[in-house]
């Protein structure tokens, strides 16, 4: 900081901005900040000449010290900080969708994990004999005796199960596969007259996270719908064909489809099959309904169609061409504005796709549809067959 030393009488305050004005001609400073600085010091020292020594007498010390930084410095702080800003944000960003990303792998990892294991324990051991014994013992107790649970009185119940046979070869091989697999795992039942979840085996011995034959924990009534309509989508599911290649010997034609359903379970139906060594069957149907009611009746489909005439025809089919099988959830799709996806846009879709391959064109034609419906729900399912002569 520099410093002056002047009389203290207002005959000095050209000198005092002199002084100031000196400091600031480094520094790029504004001409509007340099004219409300002159009119800040005459103020200032207006004031302490006047009031604070008679006139002729004292001295005033000035001192200027300037911390404004060069407007060139001051550009590029703000440019740099607005750059880890924004860095900062891009890599939040990137670590959000990463782990979106990962907590996918892990679910579906996970999924398929227990969904090989369940199939592993039902092939190496019987747990029908322990489970139907802890689950008669449970559903025996009233429900004050069950409202005990976890306490030394309540497990003295299922003791026998404990030490039975049958229930030490569960165990061991829960145990084994917890070892081998590092995920922990149990055997349980749901009950459906007391929304509970009752422990039948946990590999998981000595911790304290241990549950004991007979334990149990209540479901909320909406997590247990919720478990029953995600078993009702898996067994459909497996009613569908869904491993492609279907046919893999086959090589004069590819075969692909999907079906996304509106609710949990949907209501549309597909299968294709070969007849013979000649002849394939290719059908799409859309059950009336939704939700589980329609899920569930391929009968009903036979039944009816039984009754319906169809209308015949002959197509020769050329190499490259293919045929697409759908149902109204396509052409149904439907905006927010209530305007629907319609067949004059489905076939401006099918002439801009870039690929005939029918596992490419289903998923082209479903991004055009996410696309032309955005963020609008979806009413009714949308199940699409696609097969192309090679």
């Amino acid at each position: 900081m520099k410093h002056l030393t002047v009389q203290a009488n207002r005959s000095q305050l050209d000198a005092i901005i002199a002084f100031v004005n000196g400091e600031l001609a480094a520094y790029d400073c504004p001409m509007k900040a340099r004219l409300e600085i002159e009119l800040a010091i005459e103020e200032i020292f207006a004031n302490i000449a006047s009031y604070a020594y008679r006139p002729g007498e004292g001295e005033a010390e000035i001192g200027c010290e300037v911390l404004c930084r060069p407007l060139g410095s001051r550009v590029f702080c703000s440019e740099l900080a607005g750059f880890a800003i924004l860095a900062l944000v891009a890599f939040l960003t990137g670590m959000l969708f990463y782990t979106v990303a990962l907590v996918k792998q892990y679910i579906k990892e996970s999924f398929v994990l227990s969904r090989s294991t369940a199939l592993a324990i039902v092939k190496a051991v019987d747990t029908g004999p322990v489970s139907n014994e802890v689950m008669r013992i449970y559903r025996s107790l009233s429900a004050e005796e069950r409202d005990k649970t976890g306490t030394p009185e309540y497990r003295a119940h299922f003791a026998q199960v404990a030490q039975s046979e049958d229930f030490r070869s569960v165990h061991d091989i829960l145990r084994e596969f917890e070892n081998s697999s590092g995920v922990d795992i149990y055997l349980a039942m749901y009950d459906e007259q007391t929304n509970a979840v009752v422990y039948i085996v946990d590999s998981d011995g000595g911790s304290a996270f241990n549950f004991e034959p007979g334990e149990w924990k209540e479901v909320a009534e909406k997590e247990r719908i919720g478990t029953e309509l995600n078993m009702a989508a898996s067994i459909q599911a497996k009613m569908l064909p869904n491993i492609f290649p279907a046919f893999p010997e086959r090589e004069e034609f590819d075969i692909y489809a999907t079906m996304d359903p509106a609710k949990e379970v949907g209501g549309d139906f597909y299968d294709f099959f070969m007849v013979d060594e000649d002849h394939l069957a290719m059908v799409v149907a859309d059950v009336s309904d939704k939700g589980v009611p329609a899920a569930f009746t391929p009968e009903e489909l036979a039944f009816f169609g039984g009754k319906q005439r169809f209308q015949t025809c002959e197509l020769h089919l050329n190499p490259g061409d293919v045929i697409l099988q759908y149902t109204d959830g396509v052409t149904e799709a439907t905006t927010a504005e209530n305007e629907l996806f319609g067949d004059e846009r489905l076939l401006s879709v099918l002439n801009s796709a870039s690929s005939t391959k029918p596992n490419e064109l289903l998923a082209y034609i479903r991004m055009k549809l996410d696309e032309f419906v955005q963020d609008a729900p979806q009413f009714d399912d949308i199940t699409m067959l696609g097969l192309r002569m090679n």
